[in-house]
């Protein structure tokens, strides 16, 4: 065999930095370089060589399983992770307990008065409420517990704002009231200035002035404990108000005459007098000639 050369093999950099240490020690030991090619020396540089192969292919081999089990396991995370997500989902249950509970806030609130008192307040928790139950037929149970919470939390703050209510609607059950018997005793002092005009009308005014006495009584009494009902209440009575109000305006308010119907009726009564001072001087000469005649 010949001497060795860097570059009679493939380039391999683990051989080649072999071939460089053994040519550069047989320079220094005083040793031919032509026996840095002999057999025991070639020998070890192939089996070097085989060995570096060797491993390359398993730490190759490894590299590649490596990289199957990286891939592998991020795979099974992934898998396990959805198996975990259906479980999840097929083990959720409806959220019975909450949708209770908002029911019962729902009834709470409505008993309360909050349609009468607090009715913004009431519609905009009967939308959180039917929000909930779509999702619940839906099989959305997550967001439908959310809603339910949201809906129960809602109906108890219009049931909280029924008294705030009720208190606004008294206070304008009050003020209708004493505007209601002021206008009803302005009418009682019309009909009694107005009797010979209400002849025919006597009967239905001794009524109505039955059921104004007896309501106006009645809306007080409602005030406290009802006063969306006494508002209704005098409601009702003010119809009856405004209906003598207009009936004793067209009794005042008669046909009036024109100036010149007026001057013509004068003229007539002029004429009527003055004829008739004529017939009675004519009758007057009548009778003095009539004296005359007989003397």
């Amino acid at each position: 065999m010949g001497h060795i050369s860097k570059f009679d093999y493939p380039r391999d950099s683990a051989r080649v930095t072999l071939i460089t240490r053994m040519q550069g020690l047989s320079n220094a030991q005083g040793v031919a370089p032509h026996l840095v090619g002999s057999e025991p020396l070639q020998s070890d540089l192939l089996t070097y060589e085989r060995t570096s192969f060797t491993i390359t292919q398993i730490l190759r081999r490894c590299q590649i399983h490596l990289r199957r089990f990286r891939f592998m396991k991020h795979v099974r995370l992934l898998l396990g992770v959805l198996a975990l997500m259906l479980i999840l989902q097929g083990c959720a249950k409806p959220p019975d307990t909450e949708r209770e509970a908002a029911k019962a806030a729902m009834d709470a609130a409505v008993s309360a008065g909050a349609d009468k008192y607090a009715l913004a307040d009431l519609d905009a928790a009967t939308k959180v409420w039917d929000t909930a139950e779509s999702q619940m037929k839906e099989k959305k149970y997550e967001e439908a517990k959310q809603s339910y919470i949201d809906a129960k939390a809602a109906f108890e703050k219009a049931s909280a704002a029924v008294e705030a209510g009720k208190k606004a609607a008294a206070d304008q059950a009050n003020a209708s009231l004493a505007a209601l018997e002021e206008s009803w005793k302005k009418l009682e002092a019309t009909s009694r200035k107005m009797a010979k005009r209400m002849k025919e009308k006597k009967e239905e005014w001794t009524a109505d002035a039955g059921a104004m006495s007896e309501g106006l009584a009645k809306a007080k009494e409602m005030i406290a404990t009802d006063p969306a009902g006494a508002k209704a209440k005098l409601d009702e009575l003010k119809v009856i108000v405004d209906k003598w109000e207009s009936a004793f305006k067209k009794m005042t308010s008669g046909p009036k005459e024109s100036k010149a119907v007026k001057n013509k009726s004068v003229k007539k009564k002029d004429a009527k007098k003055t004829e008739t001072k004529k017939k009675a001087a004519k009758n007057k000469t009548l009778k003095k000639t009539d004296s005359q005649k007989t003397n």
